[in-house]
């Protein structure tokens, strides 16, 4: 086989958005390369292909080459190969395209937001996510779950912003519920991140029933109790010392 014809292989190293990172190494028999690029051609052969900007070779071999797609199709088989200029003689080239491998492009979920926020007024706020996909469009549903029943109480499409307030959700006071912000792309594969915060509905000191409160106070609260408990317990032993020392 001469020089020229040696297999060219690109290495895929993200394939699960709507791009596509690759990166194709260079060796010793690669020599005669002036040129190469990656080229993405849909399995159903329609015409529809990508292609990367092409490199030019100029460096020592080994070399390694990092190649883009992008604005591929979601859910798409592409044939993917490098397509490689090779230089014959001073006045002849030659291209030669490798063999293709099939990659399936998928976008994925989004990130979950890396914190999600629930103030004493009941505004609930999360950061922006990754979508993961090109020119995303994301957007946002706040579900809220009741933890002893397991049912969904309500949930509340957002769209784009990124907080809602939870006192227009109408729950019961008194009652723990899981608030589970979901992220999603606009390509719409039906599996949304989500990051759960579990919350208490309780009256604050300063507000009326139906505010959520933060959760310091509800810690607090816990501690509070549990103050209390050990000063009763405290107290029902001074007494029995008492008792005893009189009966004595």
């Amino acid at each position: 086989m001469p020089r020229h014809g040696q297999e060219l292989f690109p290495r895929i190293c993200a394939a699960y958005n709507t791009s596509m990172t690759l990166t194709l190494e260079l060796e010793d028999v690669h020599v005669n390369i002036s040129s190469v690029f990656i080229q993405a051609i849909t399995a159903e052969d329609d015409g529809v292909n990508r292609s990367s900007s092409e490199q030019v070779v100029n460096g020592t071999l080994p070399m390694i080459l990092n190649f883009t797609l992008s604005s591929l199709s979601a859910y798409t088989y592409y044939n993917v190969r490098a397509v490689a200029t090779y230089v014959l003689s001073k006045c002849n080239t030659n291209q030669y395209a490798g063999h293709p491998k099939m990659i399936w492009t998928e976008p994925g979920v989004p990130d979950s937001p890396a914190e999600l926020k629930i103030e004493n007024n009941g505004i609930a706020s999360w950061d922006a996510v990754n979508p993961r996909t090109d020119n995303p469009r994301i957007s946002y549903i706040l579900e809220v779950i009741g933890v002893d029943d397991e049912e969904i109480a309500v949930t509340k499409d957002v769209g784009n912003t990124r907080n809602a307030n939870l006192n227009d959700f109408n729950l019961e006071v008194g009652q723990n519920y899981n608030v589970c912000v979901l992220a999603m792309n606009n390509i719409g594969n039906g599996k949304p991140s989500c990051v759960l915060y579990t919350h208490m509905m309780m009256p604050t000191p300063d507000s009326g029933p139906g505010v959520f409160s933060s959760g310091e106070y509800a810690a607090i609260g816990s501690g509070v109790g549990v103050v209390c408990i050990l000063l009763l317990l405290i107290a029902s032993l001074i007494g029995m010392i008492i008792y005893m020392s009189a009966v004595g």
